[in-house]
């Protein structure tokens, strides 16, 4: 939480860099490898609007042999980020969750900033999700 961080002195963001994307996949591929081995019912809820992440995490679950259905793994990202990618995960049979950050105005704009700023690499798909909405529109038309 904010005042977590305030009070640990720890930074509010972390830069989006390549090492960013590799650990975070680590952490991907030891939590698939638990799940595999020890076969408990471990769940798993990949928070990211990330998409080299979700192809990522995609692929492994391909590999591994893991389908979307029952398999207690779960993608969550911001309500109006990525939604094109969130119906694409839901249509493949995967839950997909979106969340709603609430609060204080002042509380909640930090919040959002810092997600827009970590996820700076969705402006530049934004005109690809901007001709897919108008292509979905004139195919229902």
């Amino acid at each position: 939480s904010l005042s977590l961080s305030l009070s640990l002195s720890l930074p509010l963001s972390l830069p989006r860099s390549p090492l960013f994307s590799w650990s975070y996949h680590q952490v991907l591929d030891a939590i698939l490898a638990h799940k595999t081995q020890r076969k408990d019912g471990t769940a798993m809820m990949a928070a990211t609007h990330n998409q080299t992440s979700i192809v990522f995490l995609l692929e492994r679950l391909r590999s591994l042999g893991i389908p979307p259905v029952g398999s207690g793994i779960y993608f969550a990202q911001l309500l109006g980020m990525r939604d094109h990618l969130s119906f694409a995960l839901g249509k493949e049979g995967f839950s997909v969750y979106k969340y709603v950050p609430y609060g204080p105005i002042r509380e909640v704009m930090p919040y959002l900033l810092r997600r827009a700023e970590e996820n700076s690499d969705m402006l530049t798909g934004a005109g690809a999700e901007v001709a897919m909405l108008w292509g979905e529109l004139v195919r229902r038309l």
